[in-house]
């Protein structure tokens, strides 16, 4: 993979609720975070290229601004090549700002945005896809638990936070390789590579999974699943989970199994 130069190209864009650029930055600090389900501190977009709209925003007087509010949308991921490659949604209000050392011209804002925000374990595998979209499928099984988690909130980035091309008629077929497949993660990281091929994403839970084939996901059901290997899963997807009656549901395999089947699709086992 290409190694990325951070200094000389955007890494992040900012944009509104209507995706137009706010700014261009060419980097940012303290933007992950080790827990994201907690409240996180202000981070900085180093270096930035403001729009006329935001420049204005700035230069504006406290009245300008609280009749002018952003409307702040997405922190866009951009690859080495200067292309959307996915990001978050993360809001927040930019709170202060000053001249960047990187350049004349440039700005370094503080934003606020205490939810929302992406893993640190998340970051060196923003680093690896934003060099190249990976080109194989299975990279994901090099990691621990910890990192197959970061691998898919990755995917689920770069899913949600561009465009996706149009799902495969009904009828088509799928192979689900399951020789990696030991956990609940990597279940959804295997169908999502079946369905979509490398990086590709078709749920990370059970309501997102039967939400993925309601369309709009790559397939259209009624399709197949030759679930290669599934002894494998079959033998580690044993987790049982407390339903709203107090009993033990079935194991997560046979969950999997029975809300597919139940969705149009045909399942495999092989």
């Amino acid at each position: 993979m290409n190694v990325v130069e951070p200094t000389r190209s955007p890494r992040y864009r900012l944009v509104d609720q209507d995706d137009l650029i706010m700014c261009s930055c060419l980097d940012a600090k303290g933007l992950f975070i080790d827990i994201p389900q907690e409240a996180a501190p202000p981070y900085e977009l180093i270096g930035c290229t403001l729009s006329q709209q935001l420049l204005d925003y700035l230069n504006g007087s406290n009245r300008y601004r609280r009749r002018n509010p952003l409307d702040l949308g997405d922190l866009q991921v951009v690859d080495a090549m200067g292309e959307h490659l996915g990001g978050f949604w993360i809001g927040g209000q930019i709170i202060d700002w000053c001249a960047s050392e990187r350049g004349p011209s440039l700005i370094d804002l503080t934003v606020d945005a205490p939810m929302g925000r992406p893993s640190s374990v998340s970051e060196p595998i923003w680093e690896r896809w934003r060099a190249g979209w990976p080109e194989s499928p299975t990279l994901w099984a090099e990691y621990g638990a910890e990192g197959r988690r970061a691998w898919i909130e990755v995917v689920a980035g770069c899913t949600f936070h561009r465009s996706r091309p149009p799902d495969d008629l009904p009828g088509a077929t799928y192979e689900l390789e399951g020789a990696p497949v030991i956990d609940e993660t990597s279940f959804y990281l295997a169908i999502g590579e079946a369905i979509n091929g490398p990086g590709g994403y078709f749920g990370w839970n059970l309501s997102a999974l039967a939400d993925c084939t309601s369309g709009g996901f790559g397939a259209t059901t009624p399709f197949t699943l030759m679930w290669r290997h599934s002894d494998v899963a079959h033998s580690h997807l044993i987790e049982r989970f407390e339903e709203e009656n107090g009993q033990k549901s079935p194991p997560f395999f046979d969950l999997v199994v029975e809300l597919l089947e139940r969705r149009g699709v045909e399942v495999v086992l092989c």
